[in-house]
């Protein structure tokens, strides 16, 4: 028997509270297969109360939940905390909320102001366009949106470990200090920080760039410059450590 094909949805599902603009509230639809965007508006006065003094009302938040990418452990812990107590025959579409608010969700985009009907139209301008590019819906998902590097689509996975290593490989002080954390011995730290990339020269150059903060205006520099430069900038601002096989290099 031939898979079942699900059509986008384009009605936009609301749930929440009765007046969004006083107590925040969701909006949801299915883009295709089991993946769904999701649109939270807060009201920061409301969730924050005197803290939020000085600062914009309304926060619209725009992301994606796929529930093909998030494992079968991590929902079933989603459904414990927040899940309904027999969700046997619970919809993808409200697992997909349950897995929202649990944080298994990809970032796409964020607004703040004092207008909220002007912040959804945004969020929903914003949610077609990333519909329609495929491009640029790829790049999102690859984009760092917390402090130790994940990507879109590792936070909305839940894995952390791959920024960390990322950032151990990049010398930063904070995702050492956090895989020291993890268990992870010091020497094999040092290593990860210190090994020299295979294509070692472009590399050296954009290092030395990014010391002196003047990136190459070229076109068409060998990834492995970006990489330096970017471990130049971090160590000259003192975010990472040197790597030890520069030192040597010739």
């Amino acid at each position: 028997m031939p898979a079942t094909t699900v059509k986008p949805d384009t009605t936009w599902h609301y749930t929440g509270d009765i007046s969004p603009e006083d107590y925040g509230g969701k909006w949801f639809r299915r883009t295709t297969g089991r993946q769904f965007q999701v649109i939270e508006l807060t009201n920061m006065d409301e969730a924050c109360g005197r803290d939020n003094e000085g600062h914009d009302t309304y926060v619209v938040e725009l992301a994606l939940v796929d529930l093909d990418a998030i494992d079968a452990e991590t929902q079933a812990s989603a459904l414990r905390s927040c899940g309904p107590e027999d969700p046997s025959d619970l919809t993808d579409a409200w697992r997909a909320v349950v897995c929202y608010e649990y944080g298994c969700k990809a970032p796409l985009e964020s607004w703040e102001g004092n207008a909220w009907g002007r912040l959804l139209r945004l969020a929903r301008g914003e949610a077609h366009m990333l519909r329609r590019d495929a491009r640029e819906m790829a790049r999102r998902m690859k984009r760092p949106v917390n402090k130790i590097g994940s990507t879109a689509a590792e936070y909305m996975r839940g894995d952390v470990n791959s920024a960390i290593a990322r950032g151990v490989s990049e010398g930063r002080h904070d995702a050492r200090i956090m895989a020291k954390m993890g268990g992870v011995d010091e020497l094999t730290i040092d290593q990860t920080s210190d090994a020299r990339p295979a294509d070692w020269m472009p590399y050296f150059v954009g290092y030395q760039d990014g010391l002196r903060g003047a990136h190459a205006t070229e076109r068409g520099l060998a990834p492995e410059y970006e990489h330096g430069y970017k471990r130049g900038v971090l160590v000259a601002k003192g975010d990472a450590v040197a790597p030890g096989w520069i030192k040597t290099a010739k």
